[in-house]
């Protein structure tokens, strides 16, 4: 062992004399021993021990430097004594080079260590859920690629390729891989492939007590995928219905009528008929109706069992409008056409493809809306049921901004806004869309001649975009345009909404429209339709300080819809509907069923906009 040198010499003698003096504390141990009959033996007491004297200390040498731990500012502003010289006070537990996650080096200096941070504390929960979702992913992984060497393949089977005009990687993938299979693969566990000599897909499994079983489902599951993959090729031809006039205003003549704000409306014009057209036409009538709903079952069981094997999330609403047509025969516009002649001007391909179904209602006369729901309780309830309070119901808003990304996608990205007992707002789940891939499958369109309210069911899909192709800067668009300071704001109609303050500039994003949702629900209180008003806000661009243009919109569907249609994507679930589709219309009160039921509340909801979309 090599001898010590003068300086170490030395600290060790100074701490030695530290560890002496001070007072003393006995032993238990000690105490113990002494008290014990066989040690009451006089002793002589020990000499007591002197202190050393204090010794200056030699000099160092020539070479030497004296080292001083390095003080953190707050403790170079205390009253911490300075170390003695040759002598380096032990660092705290907080200065310590362990805890900074490094070590000392002998210049001073703290070197970071090469170990990573360690993993912080999970739930039991957490980490069950994480080896589980491991397990899936490294199953879904050994499917997706072909079989090894070392497998043994215990089951096969095909599924013959059923059309001539398309081929497995138009409807499941664009890839050779077929992506679109990936969650049977790993439901099932088998390998899937394409055999173009046996235009095939070939399904295999590895030796397992399930084989054969897992096979024979697989090949139902990609027989249900390729239905779904059909399903999404359906257009919506729009199927339409003139509904009869009553026969105390019915006339002679069906003549368009256009507005100064464009819009172009239906009237009955012409002659009164005689007692003895009346008669007829009150017949003629009873069957119309009778024929008008025969066609409208036939219509949407087929249209909607057509669209049963589709996996994605679908949408059915009630829109209640007007059905504007902007092009029609001369005759028309003359006004010479009768009832029967109307019709046949709707069914007209030229005038179909100029027209347009218009949701959007006058916002002014919401208001009143709004207090003719909350006087009449008997029909209408809260969502909870509740028949009081109705005044009371509270906004659904939502922030949407359509923009257009570097590439020129059109995106439309939706923000729901909550409301917190301070009267703050905050922001809450966000989903987004490829705006201009909205696909509508059905569509069933009915002009109320009379009314001249008139309505339109639609069966829609969105186009999700998926979380890997999310742009980070998109969700910035919602994050800087609500925070906990955001208060509410009053529009021209009175009422109060979110101001928002969204940020004026992005790099790669154009805002084309900035618009606030809000939605206000009602529940029939016979059927369980729910009544959906909306106020739409909108600003062009991205700045709201200005005030909005107001529009307004009414729909109807059932809470059943939405979970009878809800995405069954990357599952092997599939829908059972049945051919009478009592799924979507046996519900609430049994004089509430069915299609009869269902057009009865459209009826009423007719009544109560009448003179809403046009002045009477």
């Amino acid at each position: 062992m090599a001898p010590l040198r003068d300086f170490e010499r030395t600290n060790a003698k100074l701490w030695d004399e530290s560890t002496i003096t001070g007072s003393t504390v006995a032993d238990p141990s000690e105490e113990r021993e002494n008290t014990s009959p066989a040690n009451n033996i006089a002793r002589p007491p020990l000499p007591q021990q002197q202190p050393r004297p204090q010794q200056s200390p030699p000099a160092p040498p020539p070479n030497f430097r004296a080292s001083s731990p390095k003080l953190s500012p707050s403790k170079q502003q205390g009253t911490q004594a300075p170390p003695r010289a040759g002598f380096s006070r032990p660092a705290s537990r907080a200065d310590s080079p362990r805890q900074n996650g490094g070590f000392a080096r002998a210049d001073g200096q703290v070197k970071r260590s090469g170990f990573a941070r360690p993993e912080g504390l999970v739930t039991t929960r957490k980490e069950i859920t994480k080896v589980v979702q491991a397990q899936k992913e490294q199953i879904a992984q050994r499917y997706i690629t072909e079989p090894h060497d070392e497998v043994q393949i215990v089951a096969a089977g095909w599924f013959q390729w059923p059309s001539k005009q398309s081929t497995p990687t138009q409807a499941f993938g664009n890839s050779n891989r077929l992506e679109d299979l990936d969650h049977i693969r790993s439901t099932y566990k088998v390998w899937i492939r394409w055999d173009a000599n046996l235009q095939a897909l070939h399904i295999t499994s590895a030796r397992n007590e399930n084989a054969r079983d897992n096979v024979i489902a697989a090949v139902s599951a990609i027989r249900r995928a390729y239905e779904h993959a059909k399903a999404r090729k359906i257009s919506a031809s729009p199927l339409f219905i003139v509904t009869p006039p009553s026969i105390s205003v019915m006339k002679s003549r069906v003549k368009p009528n256009k507005t100064d704000e464009g819009l172009v409306t239906m009237e009955l014009t012409g002659r009164s008929l005689t007692q003895t057209q009346l008669r007829n036409w009150g017949t003629r009538r009873k069957s119309l109706l009778e024929a008008d709903l025969k066609r409208f079952k036939e219509h949407l069981v087929s249209h909607l069992l057509a669209l049963a094997p589709m996996k994605g999330r679908m949408r059915m609403r009630v829109h209640f409008g007007h059905y504007n047509m902007s092009r029609y025969p001369q005759e028309f516009a003359d006004g010479d056409c009768d009832f029967d002649g109307f019709v046949k001007v709707l069914g007209n391909p030229r005038a179909q493809a100029t027209a347009l179904f218009d949701k959007k209602l006058p916002a002014d006369n919401i208001p009143n809306l709004l207090q003719q729901i909350a006087k009449d309780t008997p029909r209408f309830c809260t969502l909870l049921g509740d028949t009081w309070g109705l005044e009371e119901v509270k906004y659904q808003h939502a922030l949407v901004f359509f923009f257009q990304t570097a590439q020129k996608v059109s995106v439309r990205v939706e923000s729901d806004i909550d409301a917190t007992h301070e009267g703050c707002y905050q922001l809450g789940a966000s989903r987004n869309y490829r705006d201009n891939s909205r696909n509508k499958f059905i569509e069933v369109i009915s002009v109320d001649v009379e009314k001249q309210v008139d309505w339109a069911l639609e069966v829609v899909t969105d186009t999700t975009i998926q979380d890997q192709e999310i742009d980070p800067s998109w969700r910035q668009l919602a994050e800087g345009s609500i925070s906990p300071n955001t208060r509410g704001r009053k529009d021209k109609l009175g009422l109060t909404y979110p101001g928002m303050t969204p940020h004026r500039h992005y790099s790669n994003i154009k805002v084309g429209t900035t618009v606030l949702r809000s939605i206000l629900k009602y529940k029939l209180t016979e059927s369980d339709y729910i009544l959906e008003i909306g106020i739409y806000r909108s600003w062009p661009g991205n700045n709201t300080e200005g005030g909005p243009l107001i529009q307004a919109s009414v729909s109807m569907y059932h809470a059943f819809w939405d979970s009878e249609m809800e995405s069954l994507e990357g599952t092997t679930y599939n829908r059972a509907w049945d051919s009478k589709l009592t799924q979507f219309f046996n519900i609430g009160k049994e004089h509430t069923h069915g299609f009869e039921g269902f057009l009865r509340e459209i009826q009423g909801i007719k009544d109560l906009l009448r003179g809403l979309i046009v002045e009477e």
